[in-house]
């Protein structure tokens, strides 16, 4: 799973491709984790929003350089 984020990162020119994998890894492991046991959270709302986030860090190094 880490080898496939990281090479969808790496296309789409994110500038951590390994790091950000390593972050949406972690984020998916925690939403399943809080999904089974807390799914009144909607955690798969937030970790949208986390893994957005993420995937904007890579479109800031784009913009300032």
């Amino acid at each position: 799973m880490h080898r496939l984020l990281e090479h969808e990162l790496l296309a789409l020119g994110h500038p951590q491709p390994a790091h950000a994998a390593n972050q949406l890894l972690l984020l998916i492991d925690g939403t399943l984790a809080a999904g089974a046991t807390r799914p009144e959270t909607h955690p798969a709302s937030a970790a949208r929003q986390i893994a957005e986030q993420i995937l904007a860090t890579g479109h800031q190094h784009d913009s300032a350089t």
